[in-house]
């Protein structure tokens, strides 16, 4: 299956780094360290994410016996968002339901996301879940975690990106997936005007 050409970034990624925006692989432990050494942890993977308020970290916890980095995300009490189907804004949020998401590695962690996501209730849509800033809608890995897992797909067979990544079969098929819808949603064909088709190709 072809896979569609991604964008140059995703928010909190460096465009500047590499023909695909993002360090290759995890961040280098002792750049890590040296980062985290100047500022508090949680204001680290803000902007590691591209958060921007209400969002905000408010917790980052590691697990040394399981090798993993849980950062905490929330939304404060009061917060109001914009409903995800009209745009509106200022609606409350109804309800909170907990998820998780796989995150670009930290150093030799697996780093993952936790939140409670919101559904808002809207006066014209009704209730809706609100898809967060840092991942697509029915995906449980971050989007920076996806285009990092389409360069290694790209690269390699597909086992050998699973074995590197971490993940099944499948969730590597539902990377690729939401890829090529994310490419076609970028095509432009306000200039098509013909196309030839025949039983065996489209040209």
């Amino acid at each position: 299956m072809g896979v569609a050409r991604e964008p140059d970034c995703y928010p909190g990624e460096n465009a500047g780094q590499g023909a695909s925006g993002l360090v290759a692989g995890p961040l280098p432990c002792l750049l890590f360290m040296e980062v985290v050494c100047l500022m508090r942890d949680t204001g680290l993977y803000e902007q590691i994410l591209g958060l921007a308020a209400p969002w905000q970290v408010t917790a980052v916890t590691m697990d040394q016996e399981a090798q993993t980095i849980t950062v905490r995300i929330e939304l404060p009490p009061a917060a109001t968002l914009a409903c995800p189907a009209c745009g509106r804004a200022g609606c409350t949020i109804k309800d909170r339901q907990e998820r998780s998401w796989r995150h670009l590695d930290t150093c030799q962690f697996k780093t993952l996301i936790s939140a409670p996501l919101p559904r808002t209730a809207c006066a014209g849509c009704g209730v809706k879940t609100v898809a967060p800033p840092w991942s697509q809608k029915h995906s449980r890995f971050t989007l920076q975690f996806e285009r990092f897992a389409i360069d290694a797909l790209q690269e390699m067979s597909i086992e050998g990106a699973c074995r590197l990544l971490r993940i099944s079969w499948d969730e590597a098929d539902g990377i690729i997936e939401r890829a090529v819808g994310r490419g076609l949603e970028r095509r432009d064909l306000s200039t098509l005007r013909r196309i030839g088709i025949d039983e065996k190709a489209v040209l």
